[in-house]
């Protein structure tokens, strides 16, 4: 996974568009000592990765940007709060 996403985000790309995509992956609005070389990228993705996986309370997920009456009914049919 750490490989897929560091293709995605900064392979072939400058470093102003690299550290854009990264800051936007981490969410956050900036990183001081932010490094493009690919050890210090893969690395980080790789540490918010198992700390993503690791939390045992989810705050939010992103299901879909638009669903439709039925998927709506289905997901409210779980009694998730």
């Amino acid at each position: 996974m750490t490989n897929l996403v560091y293709s995605e985000i900064c392979e072939n790309k400058s470093y102003n568009i690299c550290y854009t995509n990264f800051t936007r992956f981490m969410r956050v609005l900036e990183v001081p000592d932010f490094n493009d070389s690919e050890e210090y990228i893969k690395n980080a993705i790789s540490e918010s990765i198992v700390s993503d996986i690791m939390r045992t309370k989810v705050t939010s997920v992103m299901i879909d940007r638009q669903l439709n009456e039925e998927q709506i009914e289905q997901l409210n049919n779980l009694n998730i709060t």
